[in-house]
């Protein structure tokens, strides 16, 4: 039983491990695509009034 427990935990790790990327991931995209987003603005600002 001890066997069965400790596979057990180690499948519940490696499906928790796969979520928290993810969760990384998204957060880390979101972060880029706002910066991105923000210095494609600022540029589009900086157009307009270099205009």
């Amino acid at each position: 039983m001890s066997l069965t427990g400790s596979e057990s935990r180690y499948s519940g790790a490696r499906r928790a491990a796969p979520s928290a990327v993810a969760r990384r991931n998204a957060w880390v995209l979101r972060v880029l695509g706002l910066s991105v987003g923000g210095l494609a603005v600022g540029v589009a600002i900086g157009l307009v009034v270099g205009r």
